[in-house]
C-alpha cells in the first residue's frame, strides 16, 4: 500500500471520527438537536429567519437543545426554569456574552463586549444616569424634541396620504437620544437632509449584508483576522466612524467648556469617570467605584455611541410596531385614546409621572413588545463546567435564549400572535413569570437602557394619539414582514396612514 493511500486513509478516519463526535456532541450532555452539516453545522436554517428556525426547531426537539453555529456549540433553550437558573440563580457561571465576530473593534469597549469585574464597574456607574431624578429631566427633554416629529406629522399628513412612518419616527429618536445622552441638539428631523437617519439605517444593515462574511468566521474563526485586514466589518465603518466623530467632537468641546461640570447627562459621567475624580467633583457627580483605572477615551466613546444606536433601534421599532397594532386593532385604539384624553387632554407639556397614570399605556406597549420583541435572541456563555436541570453544560458553551419562541409560546401566551393588552392587567401581570417577557433581556445584564426606552415610547404615542389615530392602508404589510438577521425590524418600512382625530 503506497504512503498517499495511507496518508488518505488516515485523513478519511479522522474526518469520520471527527464528523461522528460531532454529530453525537449534544447526545452526550443529554440533549437531542438538529443533525448538524459538515462546516456550516446547522446555520444553514437561519436562511429562512433565524426566529422561524428557532420555532421549528422548538417544536422538533423541546424547548432545550444543541445546535452547531459554524464551529461554535451553542444549547438554545426557551425552558423558563433552566433560564432562571443561568441569568439570575447562577449568573455568576454565566456572566458574559459572546464575542461578535467583526464587530467594529471601538465597540470591544462597550457594556456589550466587557467582562467580569470590568463589566460590574462599568454598570454600576453608568446605572446611576437612569435614576428617577435623571428620568423625569429627560422627560422634558424627550417631549421636546417629539414637537419637531408633531410638526413633520402634520406637514406630511396634511395631504390626507399614508406615510412611512419608520424614517420620520428615527429621527425622533436619534435627535431625542443625543439630546438626553449628549445635551446635544442635532437636526435629524430635517425632512431635507436625511443624512443621520440614512447613517443609523447603514449601521444595521450590516446584520443583512454581512451574513456571508460573518458566517464564515463562525465556521473558520481563524478566517476573522483575515477578513477585518480585508475591510469586512458587521457594521460598516462608514456609519461608525460617522457617530464616534460625532461623539469625539462632543468630547473635545466639553473638555474646553469651564462649566463642563454643570451637565449632568449619561456622556458627562462617562467623562467624570474618564479622569480620577478629585475634591472638585461634586457629590452627586461622583461615581463611587473602586476603580482600577481610569475610563480610556475609547470606552467613554464605544458607550456613548453604543447608547445613541441602541436607543435609535429599539425606539423606532416599538413606535413602529405599536402603531401597526393599533392600527389593525381599533378598539384597542379607541381605549388607549380615552384614557389619554381622561388623564392627560390636550395638554402638551408632558411628564415623567404623567407615564404612571396611563396604566393601559403600559399594557399596550407591554403587549406590543411581546408580539415584536426589538431582539430575536440573546446569549451567555458558561464560565465552568456545570449541570442545570440535569444537562450537562461545558466551560465556554454559549446558552442562548430565543425571545421570539418565549414571547410566542402557547403554554405560556395562550393565542400568542393575538394582540391583546388585557394580559397585562393588574389581575393577570402577577401570574406573569419574570423570564416570560424578555424585549431587553434577563438578569443583571439586562439592557441598562430600558427604562428610558420605555418612558420615550410611552411620551411619544401620547403625543400621537392626542391628534391622530393610526390606519391601514392599501400600502401597509399585513403582517408586516420581519428581518432575518437577529433584529426584529419592518423589512419594507411601515406605512400607515395618520387620520387627524375631530374633538
Amino acid at each position: 500500500m503506497s504512503i498517499t493511500l495511507v496518508l488518505i486513509a488516515l485523513i478519511v478516519g479522522l474526518f469520520a471520527w471527527s464528523w461522528y463526535k460531532r454529530r453525537t456532541y449534544f447526545k452526550t450532555l443529554g440533549l437531542s438537536g438538529p443533525p448538524p452539516l459538515p462546516i456550516v453545522g446547522n446555520m444553514l436554517s437561519y436562511g429562512k429567519g433565524m426566529h422561524v428556525a428557532h420555532e421549528e426547531w422548538t417544536k422538533q426537539y423541546g424547548k432545550t437543545f444543541g445546535v452547531f453555529e459554524g464551529a461554535r456549540k451553542a444549547i438554545i433553550t426557551s425552558d423558563l426554569d433552566i433560564m432562571q437558573e443561568v441569568l439570575i440563580k447562577q449568573y455568576n457561571k454565566f456572566c458574559n456574552r459572546q464575542e461578535y465576530p467583526l464587530r467594529p473593534k471601538l465597540f470591544k469597549n462597550d457594556l456589550l463586549s466587557l467582562k467580569n469585574e470590568r463589566w460590574k464597574l462599568m454598570r454600576s456607574m453608568v446605572a446611576s444616569t437612569f435614576s428617577k431624578t435623571k428620568m423625569q429631566k429627560m422627560a422634558g427633554l424627550i417631549v421636546n424634541r417629539s414637537e419637531m416629529l408633531m410638526k413633520n406629522v402634520n406637514k406630511l399628513c396634511s395631504e390626507g396620504k399614508s406615510i412611512e412612518i419608520s424614517k420620520m419616527l428615527g429621527s425622533f429618536a436619534i435627535e431625542s437620544g443625543a439630546l438626553c445622552a449628549y445635551a446635544t441638539e442635532i437636526d435629524s428631523q430635517n425632512l431635507d437632509d436625511t443624512t443621520f437617519i440614512d447613517m443609523a439605517e447603514l449601521f444595521f444593515q450590516g446584520f443583512k449584508e454581512q451574513q456571508t462574511t460573518w458566517a464564515i468566521t463562525l465556521m473558520m474563526p481563524w478566517m476573522e483576522p483575515v477578513l477585518r485586514w480585508l475591510g469586512f466589518s458587521l457594521h460598516p465603518m462608514k456609519s461608525v466612524n460617522f457617530f464616534k466623530s460625532i461623539v469625539v467632537d462632543i468630547i473635545h468641546e466639553r473638555r474646553a467648556d469651564p462649566n463642563q461640570k454643570d451637565y449632568v447627562d449619561f456622556l458627562q459621567l462617562l467623562m467624570n469617570a474618564h479622569k480620577y475624580q478629585d475634591e472638585d467633583t461634586p457629590e452627586d457627580e461622583k461615581v463611587y467605584v473602586d476603580y482600577k483605572r481610569a475610563l480610556t477615551e475609547d470606552e467613554v466613546t464605544a458607550m456613548a455611541v453604543v447608547f445613541f444606536l441602541g436607543n435609535y433601534e429599539t425606539t423606532t421599532t416599538a413606535l413602529c410596531f405599536t402603531s401597526y397594532l393599533l392600527a389593525t386593532n381599533p378598539e384597542v385604539q379607541e381605549r388607549l385614546i380615552d384614557e389619554i384624553d381622561n388623564v392627560i387632554g390636550e395638554r402638551t407639556s408632558l411628564t415623567y409621572g404623567d407615564v404612571s397614570k396611563l396604566p393601559y399605556l403600559d399594557m399596550v406597549l407591554h403587549e406590543s413588545m411581546r408580539i415584536y420583541p426589538p431582539a430575536i435572541e440573546f446569549d451567555r456563555i458558561c464560565q465552568e463546567d456545570c449541570v442545570i436541570k440535569g444537562i450537562q453544560i461545558p466551560k465556554g458553551t454559549m446558552m442562548e435564549f430565543p425571545v421570539w419562541v418565549v414571547h410566542h409560546d402557547p403554554e405560556i401566551w395562550p393565542d400568542p400572535y393575538t394582540f391583546d393588552p388585557q394580559r397585562w392587567s393588574a389581575e393577570n401581570r402577577d401570574k406573569i413569570h419574570p423570564l416570560a417577557w424578555i424585549p431587553f433581556g434577563g438578569g443583571p445584564r439586562k439592557c441598562i437602557g430600558y427604562r428610558f426606552a420605555n418612558l420615550e415610547i410611552a411620551l411619544v404615542m401620547v403625543r400621537l394619539l392626542q391628534k391622530y389615530r393610526f390606519e391601514t392602508s392599501e400600502e401597509t404589510d399585513i403582517p408586516p414582514k420581519v428581518g432575518k438577521h437577529g433584529l426584529i425590524l419592518p423589512e419594507n418600512g411601515m406605512t400607515l396612514r395618520l387620520a387627524p382625530r375631530n374633538k
